[in-house]
């Protein structure tokens, strides 16, 4: 548990972006606190709430965004628009974690200019000594205590509401902390997502039309992941794709993606556009496998008797 003065300050700033949110208004539209209709200016209002706060809010917000169940349809909408970026951590610092964690010796270049920065690892392109371009992806250095302390926080927040709310219990607030605690470790661990992107490569195999990185082994620590470069841009961008082209690849992801779900129990858990690459020869490339699903052998079975 993190100190009480910590606790303290970080539950001051958590009420403080609350109040400027208009934190109670949305409680009330989705059911915890009274009620009223929902709206998209609250909706809007509460997203970028999230975003203030930080890495644990922002994770919330894209596990509520799943939940139709729990959360009005304004609400699903706005939330997965939810932007994971943080700004850069400078240089020296990712330099000093990667050659704390795989020595001095192991790479020929590090670009000191970010690929991307988000709010739980940053990447830098890099060249390995014996010639590979790839990728390095640092975790950000004090996030994993910002984590435990918003669990926290957020936790005794949710006892409080459990206590005082009939919908906060119908809602199963606690249960939906659990959740995020096990995604965030999850994420945090970038030796989990190493495993991860090993078993998705291996599932998506079979499909030429589908790519996913080669971890660059044994350059693999729980803050630090090195994984072999692709070249390529979002799916969201511009690209000028001939649409035959577009959805030949849009049917190979979809059956790579039943695939997963009732052959090999294994699959992305956040396939969201932003993390799927079009790569320059063609294929998709798909990113970031710190949250991978697991189906045990009866729910598959289940799954494929529905899918016939």
């Amino acid at each position: 548990m993190a100190p009480r003065a910590k606790r303290l300050r970080r539950a001051v700033e958590v009420a403080r972006v609350a109040r400027r949110s208009r934190l109670t208004r949305v409680l009330r539209e989705i059911g915890v606190a009274g009620g009223r209709p929902p709206t998209r200016d609250a909706a809007q209002e509460f997203r970028e709430g999230l975003e203030e706060l930080g890495t644990t809010y922002v994770k919330l917000g894209q596990l509520l965004s799943s939940r139709p169940d729990l959360l009005p349809d304004v609400y699903i909408d706005e939330l997965s628009k939810l932007v994971d970026a943080a700004p850069p951590v400078p240089f020296e610092q990712i330099r000093q974690r990667i050659d704390e964690e795989l020595g001095q010796d192991a790479f020929a270049r590090i670009d000191a200019e970010p690929l991307a920065s988000a709010s739980i690892a940053q990447v830098h392109a890099a060249l390995l000594k014996d010639g590979r371009e790839v990728v390095v992806k640092v975790r950000r250095p004090g996030v994993l205590e910002q984590v435990e302390l918003d669990l926290d926080v957020l936790r005794t927040t949710v006892r409080f509401l459990h206590k005082r709310s009939e919908t906060a219990q119908l809602l199963q607030l606690e249960a939906l902390a659990d959740e995020l605690e096990v995604h965030l470790r999850a994420e945090l661990d970038l030796t989990e997502e190493a495993h991860n992107t090993e078993l998705v490569g291996r599932a998506v195999s079979d499909f030429p039309e589908l790519l996913v990185a080669k971890v660059a082994q044994p350059h693999v620590t729980e803050t630090v992941l090195v994984l072999e470069r692709i070249h390529g841009e979002k799916v969201t961008a511009e690209h000028g794709l001939a649409r035959e082209e577009a959805q030949r690849l849009a049917r190979a992801f979809f059956r790579a993606y039943i695939r997963q779900v009732t052959v090999e129990g294994v699959y992305h858990a956040d396939p969201h556009r932003g993390n799927v690459l079009l790569t320059t020869d063609g294929r998709l490339a798909l990113l970031d496998f710190g949250l991978l699903g697991r189906l045990d052998e009866e729910t598959r079975t289940t799954l494929s008797l529905l899918l016939l």
